[in-house]
């Protein structure tokens, strides 16, 4: 056929300026740059197609038997002519049976007529039954792709719920914590302040006094020593608790 010559002619082309794409889609291509062709380019393919047929050329050689033996026969017509001699021409007698006439156009378009429809069917079926495999094999593809999209929107949903959920949180507890007031009692902490000056005040008298009474009774002298020891360990103790009780008397109000 003449769509077969010419997609036998530009199917490596095709194929290689399209390396990624399938046979069918390759077909494809090709189908629609036939459809572009002008008649006079498809004409050409035509005629090359007729050219080659074995019809064609069986025509062709029964022609140039058909040409060479009428020449031969008006030769030898002319020759007898010349000397003289009778002419008879036999002719043979038809067989109403015998319709196989080589030389005539009608029976070969009928057997063209019928090879073309036949190749055109098969060819048709052929790829029908590709084309619902793809088809099918693309409609499995599409549901994957679709279950697949489905389950991404489904997570996606999930951690939006999940960030609003933690975002409400915590803005909830923002707001809590902006709104709490803490004060601070002065008069309480001085208060305090004074009571613990005044606690330190009467300790260091009697450290003083237990200091000069220690002096007058000791006899060793180690006695001495180790006085000055204590008094610093007992001003310690006071000063941390002076610094407890400054720290203390926080009250939270809500």
């Amino acid at each position: 056929m003449p769509y077969m010559r010419y997609s036998r002619k530009v199917w490596d082309q095709v194929k290689a300026s399209n390396p990624d794409l399938k046979l069918w889609e390759i077909g494809k291509i090709i189908g629609g740059m036939w459809q572009d062709l002008t008649d006079e380019e498809k004409q050409e393919y035509l005629n090359e197609y007729e050219h080659n047929s074995p019809t064609y050329l069986a025509y062709i050689n029964a022609k140039s038997r058909a040409e060479a033996a009428l020449e031969e026969e008006s030769r030898q017509r002319q020759s007898r002519m010349e000397k003289g001699e009778p002419y008879l021409s036999i002719q043979p007698a038809e067989d109403p049976d015998d319709y196989d006439d080589g030389f005539s156009m009608k029976p070969t378009a009928t057997a063209r007529f019928q090879r073309n429809h036949y190749v055109r069917s098969v060819v048709t079926t052929a790829r029908m039954q590709v084309l619902k495999r793809q088809v099918q094999s693309l409609m499995v593809h599409q549901r994957k792709l679709e279950a697949e999209l489905l389950q991404i929107e489904e997570r996606h949903q999930e951690k939006k719920r999940k960030f609003l959920e933690s975002t409400d949180s915590f803005n909830n507890e923002l707001k809590r914590l902006c709104g709490l007031k803490v004060e601070v009692d002065t008069e309480k902490v001085a208060a305090e302040i004074a009571q613990a000056e005044e606690q330190a005040r009467k300790r260091q008298e009697e450290r003083e006094k237990e200091a000069a009474e220690q002096a007058e009774c000791s006899q060793s002298s180690t006695v001495p020593e180790e006085e000055p020891a204590a008094s610093k360990t007992q001003g310690k103790k006071d000063n941390e608790n002076y610094l407890k009780i400054f720290n203390s008397p926080f009250i939270i109000k809500q």
